[in-house]
């Protein structure tokens, strides 16, 4: 009989510590992440996973499972993560970002799908579309269609 890996029939798929590649983190891509980065994300869990929230382990217990996940990955010996990215306050809306928002949605062609009101009344894309649409970290995940992209001045 053979091993089976329960883990291949998750969507999305556990993370795999030897990378130490976190998707929930404070750092800029490609950083490793910081511990409170790693407590956290024990400590709540993770949205529309597998992953539940740890918090009935002590605070101890957690700092303990945190330099144990970390021993799987040499990246961790041989790097420091890099500092929290700032992130800014939410900029209020404003009529011309109203407007900019507007330009964005009739370009990228969300009403075909999102209908002209936003009420999903669109037509369904066709498949060969959705197909392509892909995130890093959940391959079933939507988000913009591949051959839809804003140029720098747009954005």
């Amino acid at each position: 009989m053979h091993a089976t890996k329960p883990g291949r029939y998750l969507e999305p798929r556990p993370r795999d510590f030897t990378a130490a590649v976190f998707k929930c983190r404070s750092t800029p891509t490609g950083s490793l992440p910081l511990d409170a980065d790693l407590y956290q994300t024990l400590e709540r869990g993770v949205h529309a996973s597998a992953m539940p929230s740890w918090y009935a382990l002590t605070k101890q217990e957690r700092v303990d499972l945190i330099a144990y996940i970390k021993g799987f990955s040499a990246r961790f010996k041989e790097e420091k993560p890099q500092q929290a990215l700032s992130i800014p306050a939410e900029p209020v809306a404003s009529q011309e970002s109203i407007t900019r928002g507007k330009d964005i949605f009739r370009k990228m062609e969300c009403s075909k799908c999102h209908g002209a009101e936003g009420a999903a009344t669109g037509r369904r894309p066709p498949r060969s579309w959705t197909a392509r649409i892909r995130d890093n970290w959940n391959p079933r995940t939507a988000g913009a269609a591949p051959d839809k992209t804003l140029d720098a001045d747009e954005r």
